[in-house]
């Protein structure tokens, strides 16, 4: 159970981690990135939806993705590196795509959003690959 909750808070604090990375950006420049890193209005009515289920799927991912990374990280150990470079592209990929999907008109396409996106995911990534080695030595 302890291994468990630790695990928890690791991924948690990354998704807090990638959430304020957004929130830094949008702070600057009105680029709507943590809007749209939320953004869910293409799944279910926007009126139904609000900023703590939004931040709760947010972070339902993020778990996923860190156990997925973990798991890929103890048992397929060479093939952990391949894994996060998917990831990075599969992250390089999502910002033109949640912004094809949404509904909402003010998610736009900008470079410099696109660059701030690739940013917040780099230093999530990096993140979550000492959060992983850290817990691989832990447990």
């Amino acid at each position: 159970m302890k291994k468990l909750l630790a695990h928890l808070i690791v991924a948690l604090t990354l998704a807090i981690i990638l959430f304020l990375t957004t929130l830094f950006f949008d702070l600057f420049k009105s680029m709507h990135l943590t809007a749209l890193l939320l953004n869910i209005d293409f799944l279910i009515d926007d009126n139904a939806s609000n900023i703590v289920l939004e931040f709760l799927i947010h972070v339902g991912i993020t778990i996923s993705l860190y156990a997925l990374l973990y798991f890929i990280y103890k048992k397929l150990g060479d093939y952990y590196y391949i894994a996060l470079i998917c990831v990075m592209f599969s992250f390089l990929a999502l910002y033109p795509l949640l912004i094809y999907m949404a509904i909402n008109p003010v998610f736009q396409f900008q470079f410099m959003g696109y660059i701030c996106w690739i940013i917040a995911h780099i230093l999530f990534l990096v993140c979550t690959h000492k959060g992983i080695k850290f817990m691989g030595r832990r447990f």
